[in-house]
């Protein structure tokens, strides 16, 4: 669950339109329109399903005492964090180890920019336990995956792509002002106005727009945002 805060209370966009926006993002890049068609197919189902681990959740979401509202992604108990992770990589594996593998690895570096605190020794077993399964996962496909010498040539930069899309969707649909992402060897800055996304160097093939469909929290009545995409 994702806020974006408007002057009349704050709106919510689900997870997986976060990740449907991510992956049309991808889909525009000139890096995704020269990789062979079945990387692409990997690499593009791997964003669109990156967070299906939330669908359940949403469906039912928890309240925050403080806020009343839900948790969102980023005050959600880390216990249920790391159980949605692992969902969303067991739904993922449904259409193909690939999209499994490049989801649990997404993850697996999702967790590390988190900076989790543990509250006690159970609890970091637990966190321990998560990433010792998730590697198990990886390291159980690596080799057959590994063995399509496009999958390993791509490899890196599919991970890359996921990261930055994931970003720049998370931008838009926060509705956050300016950012800036460090990517390979270039740092990517974002611009957010009310209707427009400007970013530089420009990594699409040329402007386009994006749809959004919001929800309003708790009537959960939806409503359609529309955002352009440009140069800066």
């Amino acid at each position: 669950m994702i806020y974006r805060h408007q002057p009349s209370g704050p709106d919510y966009i689900s997870q997986t339109e976060h990740a449907r926006i991510a992956a049309f993002l991808l889909s525009k890049t000139s890096f995704y329109q020269t990789l062979p068609s079945h990387i692409q197919d990997i690499l593009y189902l791997a964003t669109l399903h990156h967070d299906d681990g939330w669908i359940k959740w949403e469906q039912n979401p928890t309240i925050n005492p403080h806020t009343s509202f839900p948790y969102d992604f980023k005050t959600v108990p880390t216990l249920v964090h790391l159980e949605i992770w692992k969902r969303s990589r067991e739904i993922a594996a449904r259409y193909g180890d690939a999209i499994g593998y490049f989801v649990s690895l997404h993850n697996h570096n999702l967790y590390h920019k988190f900076n989790y605190i543990m509250s006690n020794q159970e609890e970091e077993k637990l966190h321990q336990l998560f990433l010792t399964e998730e590697k198990s996962y990886r390291d159980s496909i690596q080799d057959p995956l590994y063995s399509d010498q496009d999958f390993k040539l791509y490899h890196d930069n599919c991970i890359q792509w996921i990261s930055m899309t994931d970003y720049i969707s998370l931008v838009i649909c926060m509705g956050i002002p300016s950012s800036s992402y460090s990517f390979a060897d270039a740092n990517i800055h974002i611009k957010n106005d009310s209707d427009s996304i400007s970013i530089t160097p420009y990594i699409f093939s040329d402007s386009f727009s994006a749809s959004i469909s919001v929800l309003t929290w708790p009537s959960l009545l939806e409503k359609k945002a529309k955002i352009k995409i440009k140069n800066l």
